[in-house]
């Protein structure tokens, strides 16, 4: 973890956060985001911020960052929600055994519920 927060740091140090032009740039909304994350969801989030800095940088357009960073915002509520991150893992679960499954598998069992169809 303490590799992490050291690549966060230089990371924070490149891009020059906290000069940015939007409200949602700024290290402490960075900061606070990182710090909602996991290990995974953080190095997730590092490499999308590095990449997106470099391409507002190159291109003089934040608007793509900041857009990054709301969804990681929105990703981090999500993942603090524990009983929501459960619902989704079942959710996923479920369809992932549904995937091979034909349509004409499907179609049997949703006749045998609702037979009128």
């Amino acid at each position: 973890m303490r590799a992490l927060s050291v690549t966060y740091e230089k990371l924070a140090a490149e891009a020059k956060l906290a000069q940015l032009p939007h409200p949602l740039l700024s290290e402490e909304k960075v900061k606070e985001i990182w710090q909602a994350l996991d290990g995974r969801h953080r190095l997730e989030f590092l490499l999308d911020l590095w990449r997106a800095s470099l391409m507002a940088t190159e291109a003089n357009d934040f608007r793509p960052l900041a857009k990054l960073l709301a969804d990681w915002e929105a990703t981090a509520e999500i993942l603090a929600d524990r009983d929501l991150v459960q619902a989704i893992r079942e959710e996923r679960s479920a369809l992932e055994e549904e995937k091979g499954r034909s349509w004409e598998e499907r179609e049997i069992e949703i006749l045998k519920v609702v037979p009128h169809l």
